[in-house]
């Protein structure tokens, strides 16, 4: 019976430590809690918290990266964006409104790369559970011929 108890009790040591070091309070729900559902957390300040850590770890360029790709999130959409609401009709349209905005393939896949690379940090962080267990988010780039532009294509 003790070799049950005892995983059990390091696996929610680590969940603690995981919350507090994202200043989330750890309540009953946010221990708790079970696949598919969310802490009290969105992806503004999600990002904000990853930024901060990065300019903590003196990473000033990724975190201009962030900082930009955060801008252009809140200009695109409510800034109140839930991590469950990245799904694939989002991330197509997001591009086209970088596309609008006239940047180039290369930029718009910087700011998804650094979206992506949030969206997983969360998923790892257990910030956000997602309703499949190992969902991550990729994004792979296919050329056609005939197409004007590479097509991105998203999967999670």
């Amino acid at each position: 019976m003790r070799f049950r108890i005892t995983p059990q009790v390091k696996s929610y040591e680590r969940k603690i430590q995981k919350l507090e070091a994202l200043d989330i309070p750890v309540t009953f729900e946010s221990l708790f809690e079970r696949v598919g559902q969310r802490l009290a957390c969105n992806v503004e300040s999600y990002f904000r918290q990853v930024i901060e850590r990065l300019e903590q770890t003196e990473r000033y360029g990724s975190a201009d990266k962030h900082r930009a790709t955060l801008s252009l999130i809140r200009q695109f959409r409510d800034s109140d964006l839930r991590f469950e609401q990245l799904d694939v009709a989002y991330l197509r349209e997001f591009e086209i409104f970088l596309r609008q905005r006239g940047n180039i393939n290369n930029s718009i896949a910087t700011k998804l790369s650094v979206l992506k690379s949030v969206y997983n940090q969360a998923v790892s962080e257990g910030v956000f559970l997602p309703k499949k267990s190992r969902r991550r988010f990729r994004c792979k780039r296919i050329s056609l011929k005939k197409a004007p532009y590479p097509l991105l294509f998203f999967s999670f």
